[in-house]
C-alpha cells in the first residue's frame, strides 16, 4: 500500500514515449521478491480425514453460505467496480493529477488490508452479520461522498470507505465459507466459491470503466446501489430470522 503508489509516482513517466510502461515493469520486478518469501514458506500437508463428504448442492444452498458468497462476491466486485473507474475520473476527467491519484489509491489499499489485523477479533465479538452490516454502511457512505463532490478530499474519503467496506464484506464472507465445510469438502467448495467471487470481480472490472465513459461518474455510482440493496435485504432477512428463532427459544 505504501511502496506501490510511491513507485508509481516516480516511474509513470520514466519512459517518456510509453506512459505507465515503466510502472508496470517495476510492479513486475517487485513481484520477484515474492519468490524469496515463498521459498521460506512451509505449509504442512493436511491430515487424512474420515469426515463425510456432503453433496455440493446441499452445502451451497445453505442460507448462511449464500450470504457468505453474496457478501464476498458483491463486496469484492463493488470495490473493483469503483476503484477501476476512480483513477480515470481523477486523472483524465477531473484533471487532479497522477500524484493525487496515487495518494488516494494508497490510502484506499491501506483501508483494505490494515483492518485485517483486527477483523478476526471483530468477527468473534460482533459476529459476521454485524461486520457485514458495517461493510454495507461503509459502501453507502463511500457512494455518498463520491457523488456530493469531486475534490481530492471527496475521492479520498470515498475510496477509504470503499476499502473498509471491502474488508468487512470480503473477510466476513470468507470466514463463513471457511467454517462451513469439513476438510474433505473444503477444496471443491473453495474452488466453486472462488470461481463465483473472482468471476464477478472480473465482470465488474470491465463494467466499471465502460460505464464511466458511457453514462458518467454519478450514474455508475447510483447503479452500484443495486447490489448493495440486494445484500442489505438478504442480511436483514437473516437478522429477522435469527431474532425470531431466539424469541421462539425463549
Amino acid at each position: 500500500a505504501i511502496l506501490g503508489p510511491e513507485l508509481s509516482k516516480i516511474y509513470y513517466t520514466f519512459l517518456t514515449e510509453h506512459i505507465y510502461l515503466a510502472t508496470y515493469l517495476i510492479a513486475g520486478a517487485v513481484q520477484v521478491l515474492n519468490l524469496f518469501v515463498l521459498a521460506f514458506l512451509n505449509i504442512p500437508k493436511p491430515k487424512k480425514s474420515i469426515n463425510i463428504k456432503r453433496p455440493l448442492s446441499e452445502i451451497l444452498l445453505k442460507k448462511e453460505l449464500i450470504l457468505a458468497i453474496l457478501s464476498a462476491a458483491l463486496g469484492f466486485s463493488l470495490m473493483s467496480f469503483i476503484m477501476t473507474a476512480t483513477p480515470i475520473q481523477i486523472v483524465n476527467i477531473c484533471k487532479l493529477g497522477n500524484d493525487v491519484n496515487a495518494n488516494i489509491i494508497q490510502w484506499h489499499v491501506i483501508a483494505m488490508f490494515a483492518p485485517s489485523l483486527f477483523t478476526g477479533q471483530l468477527i468473534n465479538k460482533l459476529g459476521n452479520l454485524t461486520l457485514m452490516s458495517l461493510g454495507v454502511i461503509c459502501y453507502l457512505l463511500s457512494i455518498y461522498f463520491g457523488t456530493v463532490g469531486q475534490t481530492e478530499y471527496h475521492f479520498w474519503i470515498s475510496l477509504f470507505l470503499c476499502g473498509l467496506g471491502w474488508n468487512f464484506l470480503f473477510v466476513g464472507g470468507s470466514d463463513i465459507i471457511a467454517k462451513s465445510t469439513n476438510p474433505r469438502e473444503k477444496p471443491i467448495v473453495q474452488g466453486v466459491t472462488d470461481f463465483i467471487i473472482f468471476g464477478s470481480v472480473a465482470f465488474a472490472s470491465f463494467l466499471g470503466g465502460n460505464l464511466l465513459i458511457t453514462i458518467g461518474w454519478h450514474s455508475m455510482l447510483y447503479l452500484a446501489l443495486i447490489p448493495i440493496f440486494i445484500l442489505t435485504f438478504y442480511i436483514a432477512f437473516l437478522w429477522i430470522r435469527n431474532f425470531s428463532h431466539s424469541t421462539m427459544k425463549v
